[in-house]
C-alpha cells in the first residue's frame, strides 16, 4: 500500500488526496521509495490529482493524468500524455506529445515547451504558450489567449468564446467562429486567417509573410502588416487600419461589392496623409490602387475610386 492508503498499479488512478500537497514524483523507472509501486517496463502512469490544491506532478514516462477540481501544477516529461483537466491547472510540457482535454476545466495555463500540443477546450478560460512545437487548439465557449508554436503548422480554432490567437510560424491555420468578436494575428510565416464561420466583429492582423485572410459575415477589421496579404473582405462593412511603422506591405482586397462597405483608418501618419492617398490613387478596369507614404500598397478590386467618405 502506498503512503496515501491506495496501492498504485498500472491501469489504476493514483489518488492524491484533497489537501495542499506539494510532492513531486519522478517515475521514469518506477523509482523505489516514492510511495508508489511502478511495474517495470510498463511505460505509463495513469495518475489522479483528486480535488486538492497545489498538487504537483513531475512525470517522465507515458501515461494519463486525471486532474481533479482543485488547483494543480502538472509537469510533464518527454513521453506521450493525456491530461484530463477539471479545475484550475497549470500544465507544463517538455518535448513529448500532449493532449489536454479541458472540457470540464475552470481555467488552464499551458506552457508547451518543445512538445506538439493538442488542446480541447470547454467553458473555462485558457492561456496557451505554444513554445517551439506545432500545436492544435480547439476552443470552447470560454475566453482564450493562444500563441502557436514556433515550428509552424499550427491549427488554431478559436471556438465560440472571446479569443485571441497568435500564429507561430509558417503554415499556420487560424479560424474565428461564433458571434463574439475575436482577434487573429499572423506571425512571420505564410499563414491563413479564416473568419468564414464567424458572425462577430472580428479583427485580423497581417504579418510579415504571405497571408491569406478571409473575412466573416459581420463587420470586420483588417490591420495591415509588413508582408503580402490577399484578403477576402467580410460580408458586412470592412475597415482597413494602417499603422505607420507597422504597415509597409502589399494587400489585394477582394469581395467588396460597393464603396459603402469600405472604411480606411490611418494611425501615426502625417497630417495630410489622406490627401496624399486621394491624389495618388490609380484606377483601372479591375479596381483602384492606393499608395501610402510608407510605401504600403493596397488594391481594392471592384472599387472604381476612393472618396473622402471612405476614411474613418
Amino acid at each position: 500500500m502506498s503512503e496515501f492508503g491506495k496501492e498504485t498499479r498500472f491501469g489504476e488512478l493514483a489518488d492524491v488526496g484533497g489537501g495542499r500537497d506539494h510532492r513531486g514524483f519522478a517515475r521514469d523507472r518506477g523509482d523505489a521509495g516514492d510511495g508508489f509501486n511502478s511495474p517495470a517496463g510498463s511505460g505509463g502512469w495513469p495518475d489522479g490529482a483528486g480535488g486538492g490544491t497545489g498538487a504537483t506532478y513531475a512525470l517522465g514516462a507515458t501515461g494519463t493524468v486525471s486532474a481533479g477540481a482543485g488547483q494543480n501544477d502538472i509537469v510533464l516529461g518527454s513521453g506521450d500524455y493525456l491530461v484530463e483537466s477539471g479545475g484550475q491547472d497549470v500544465i507544463t510540457a517538455a518535448h513529448g506529445k500532449e493532449t489536454v482535454e479541458a472540457t470540464a476545466a475552470m481555467s488552464d495555463l499551458v506552457r508547451g515547451g518543445s512538445s506538439d500540443l493538442v488542446f480541447m477546450g470547454g467553458t473555462g478560460s485558457v492561456t496557451i504558450h505554444g513554445g517551439s512545437g506545432s500545436d492544435t487548439f480547439f476552443g470552447g465557449a470560454g475566453d482564450a489567449l493562444v500563441r502557436g508554436g514556433t515550428a509552424g503548422n499550427n491549427f488554431l480554432d478559436a471556438g465560440g468564446g472571446a479569443a485571441t490567437l497568435f500564429g507561430g510560424g509558417n503554415g499556420d491555420q487560424m479560424f474565428a467562429n461564433g458571434g463574439i468578436g475575436q482577434a487573429l494575428h499572423a506571425g512571420g510565416g505564410n499563414e491563413t486567417l479564416n473568419g468564414s464561420g464567424s458572425s462577430g466583429r472580428d479583427t485580423f492582423f497581417g504579418g510579415s509573410g504571405r497571408d491569406q485572410i478571409i473575412g466573416g459575415q459581420g463587420d470586420d477589421t483588417f490591420v495591415a502588416g509588413r508582408g503580402a496579404a490577399t484578403i477576402d473582405a467580410s460580408l458586412g462593412r470592412s475597415t482597413f487600419i494602417f499603422i505607420n511603422g507597422r504597415a509597409g506591405g502589399t494587400e489585394l482586397v477582394q469581395g467588396l461589392l460597393d464603396p459603402s462597405q469600405l472604411k480606411i483608418s490611418l494611425s501615426g501618419y502625417r497630417q495630410h496623409e489622406e490627401n496624399y492617398i486621394l491624389k495618388h490613387q490609380a484606377s483601372s478596369a479591375s479596381g483602384v490602387t492606393i499608395t501610402l507614404s510608407d510605401h504600403t500598397t493596397v488594391t481594392f478590386e471592384n472599387i472604381a475610386q476612393i472618396a473622402r467618405a471612405n476614411f474613418a
